[in-house]
């Protein structure tokens, strides 16, 4: 029975694709910017720009030839922008279907407040929920163990499963208190790059292509076989 269990999702390139979320920044931007300087905004960094990381900012100011702007205002209007991203329909399936089962749902996310939250609003998932932990708001970011043991705490005496993508901080911790980890590898539109070598206690106990791979009868598999 799922109710003896707490899953536990990551939610950038986890739950959606961070790329959507940055694109949604820079469409924000050009609207923001042609209405307040009546500017022409010709240039939007594609997913290839994008992973170079904090590059892609001056890229968009460099390109599209902005010297009444900033990089750091420009920055902080896609942070505090509200996103236009969307959820999948099979990751939605896959969380109806354990809230409905009546497993406990948490989400541990890396970022500030406002951005995370804005983010969540947008895709509609935070009734689902059971607990939310945010790094700007309980002070730590992954993987610091403090949002981890709140949810131990919180929900004890449950078998836990933490799905993330990033095996720079989000599985080392979860491993250590004997979680069930999978990461996402989502090749085709993820930000971060995965590393070809990673150290064995930072990588997932299982890796899986997409999210969407996590069917109630993948999950259920995946369950019985590591903690039965």
């Amino acid at each position: 029975m799922l109710n003896n269990y707490c899953i536990v999702f990551d939610l950038d390139d986890t739950l959606y694709n961070e790329i959507d979320y940055i694109k949604s920044g820079y469409f924000y931007l050009k609207k923001r910017l042609e209405s307040k300087y009546n500017l022409k905004i010709n240039y939007i960094p594609n997913l290839d720009e994008v992973k170079i990381k904090s590059k892609h900012i001056q890229l968009f100011k460099k390109k599209n030839l902005l010297k009444l702007v900033g990089v750091n205002e420009l920055i902080e209007l896609i942070r505090n922008h509200k996103p236009k991203i969307k959820i999948t329909k099979k990751v939605l399936n896959l969380i109806n279907y354990l809230s409905n089962n009546k497993c406990k749902i948490c989400l541990i996310t890396d970022g500030r407040k406002k951005t995370q939250i804005n983010k969540i609003k947008s895709l509609g998932i935070k009734q689902y929920f059971d607990s939310i932990s945010i790094s700007e708001k309980i002070g730590f970011e992954k993987p610091h163990p403090k949002a981890f043991n709140n949810i131990v705490k919180k929900f004890p005496n449950k078998k836990y499963i933490y799905i993330g993508d990033n095996p720079k901080k989000d599985f080392v911790t979860p491993n250590r208190l004997g979680w069930l980890t999978i990461g996402i590898k989502n090749n085709k539109y993820r930000i971060h790059k995965l590393n070809s070598y990673i150290k064995k206690n930072y990588r997932p106990n299982i890796w899986i292509d997409e999210i969407e791979e996590l069917n109630h009868k993948k999950i259920n598999k995946l369950l019985n076989n590591f903690y039965n």
